[in-house]
């Protein structure tokens, strides 16, 4: 449902002459400053009106600024690929579930223990998992591979509104262009910040975090597989050898698709 008189968002960027300075000022229409209670539920609504147009969102993680579209259609998809890297469209794209109940309902974890993967969900991490037979038949159709993440330990953080809110999973791509560094604050991402339709400035994130999610392996019983180290590339080790798993050091070599 819409919510006409909300806002209204136009991906237009104007640049304007300051006449006391000479300087030119570049207003970016798509761009909408998170905080302030007054309008925190109105930027949830609009982005969730964004979502279901099938429309991209740029917005603060956990860890750096992403795109978000609704996984559950093939075009809002098709859009993160177009942004990040079309030629990498055989590259398994990640979703973002808004609770760690949620997974079995898109992967195979029968063979994982579940207090092990609540000690890696929510959080800063990406799993890599076997897709159930018939989910999401559009995602990632090259591979029956799933790259899963639940944002956050703090449904405060605007990305865990959406996914509440929405009731569906979200595609979740980091905003950037494939190979270049992480964004860690809008300007970052500048040059391609108008292929999203809105982006929700949370300012700057921490630096620490700028490494992004911590990627594992978690598709064979047993084992494990590092495939990008992140920001908590420790505490995912240790909690994997505190659950007697062996490091797959020749196990293949996976890439998802620009994580956060």
């Amino acid at each position: 449902m819409s919510h006409p008189g909300l806002t209204f968002v136009v991906s237009l960027a104007l640049v304007l002459p300051l006449a006391s300075a000479g300087q030119v000022q570049k207003i970016e229409w798509n761009v909408v400053k998170l905080g302030g209670k007054d309008r925190a539920n109105v930027n949830v609504l609009v982005a969730l009106d964004t979502l279901r147009e099938g429309k991209v969102v740029g917005l603060p993680t956990d860890t750096v600024y992403g795109f978000v579209a609704d996984a559950t259609r093939p075009r809002p998809i098709q859009r993160l690929y177009n942004i990040s890297g079309w030629q990498y469209f055989h590259q398994p794209i990640t979703i973002a579930l808004d609770e760690l109940q949620q997974v079995s309902m898109y992967a195979d974890i029968d063979h994982l223990d579940r207090s092990m993967l609540s000690q890696l969900l929510p959080g800063r991490v990406t799993v890599v998992l076997r897709r159930r037979s018939g989910v999401l038949p559009h995602l990632n159709p090259s591979t029956d591979l799933i790259p899963i993440r639940v944002p956050g330990k703090k449904e405060k953080i605007f990305i865990r509104k959406l996914t509440h809110q929405l009731e569906r999973p979200l595609a979740l791509v980091g905003a950037r262009k494939v190979g270049r560094p992480h964004s860690i604050c809008i300007d970052d991402f500048e040059d391609i910040r108008l292929r999203a339709y809105v982006v929700y400035d949370g300012g700057k994130m921490e630096r620490k975090k700028m490494e992004g999610t911590t990627v594992v392996d978690l598709t064979t019983s047993g084992r494990y597989k590092i495939l990008w180290p992140g920001c908590v590339f420790s505490a995912v080790v240790s909690i994997m050898e505190r659950y007697g798993l062996e490091e797959w050091t020749d196990g293949p070599n996976i890439t998802v698709f620009n994580p956060t």
